[in-house]
């Protein structure tokens, strides 16, 4: 027998590791199965620029949304503040504690506060 393998049986045999435990310290037995690789698409540059195109039009959309939210806001602000400026009384004077908070934010905006 070999020298080399007479001194490989003499030594004390190492103890067994799980499959687990095996994969875990990386350890390649030849016992264990090869780990399958996942297989690249084909398709991957077009899977990848899809994707891409998909995000740009879902954030355009959402930008889209965001400007119409804040237009129809700007649109219900602007009724309001009509609505109270053309507010009368039944004799037709104007009322000027509904428009006081108005009138107060024009003072503001004119003296620049």
């Amino acid at each position: 027998m070999h020298p080399e393998r007479q001194a490989a049986l003499d030594q004390p045999e190492a103890p067994r590791v799980e499959k687990g435990e095996d994969a875990k310290n990386g350890d390649k037995g030849t016992w264990r199965k090869r780990e399958k690789r996942k297989k690249t698409s084909a398709f991957f540059k077009e899977e990848r620029e899809a994707a891409r195109l998909r995000e740009e039009r879902e954030e355009k959309e959402r930008q889209i949304k965001a400007r119409e939210v804040a237009a129809e806001k700007a649109r219900k602000e602007r009724a309001l503040r009509k609505k109270v400026m053309s507010a009368r009384t039944a004799k037709g004077q104007q009322k000027l504690g509904r428009q006081s908070t108005l009138l107060l934010e024009k003072v503001k905006a004119q003296i620049g506060a």
